[in-house]
């Protein structure tokens, strides 16, 4: 008997259509691996890719700063609905505190 298991590259397409057909079943990933005859801890890894957010690349923005009183207001919006507001001068210090912060 041969005990060789046959791999092959599955399409992104399918692996989308598998997760999101997982999603509606009400089985659970042990059950809908068995039934599609898919390797348990290959369809977990899928399941992972999907949840695991992207993280956002940051983008160089350029507008003129609101001034109020002689202070500079920052404000960002990230993914997710999070705003980040902050006030004043920026240091480089703490722009790399603050961009070591957001890639977290």
């Amino acid at each position: 008997m041969n005990n060789h298991r046959i791999h092959r590259s599955v399409p992104r397409k399918e692996v989308q259509e598998l997760v999101s057909e997982f999603e509606r079943s009400g089985l659970t990933q042990r059950e809908f691996a068995r039934q599609r005859a898919l390797k348990l801890t290959t369809f977990q890894y899928w399941l992972y890719r999907r949840a695991k957010p992207k993280t956002p690349a940051l983008v160089e923005v350029q507008m003129p700063p609101l001034l109020s009183a002689g202070t500079t207001h920052y404000r960002l919006e990230l993914p997710g609905g999070k705003v980040l507001s902050f006030s004043g001068p920026l240091r480089g210090e703490e722009l790399k505190q603050l961009c070591h912060l957001l890639r977290d």
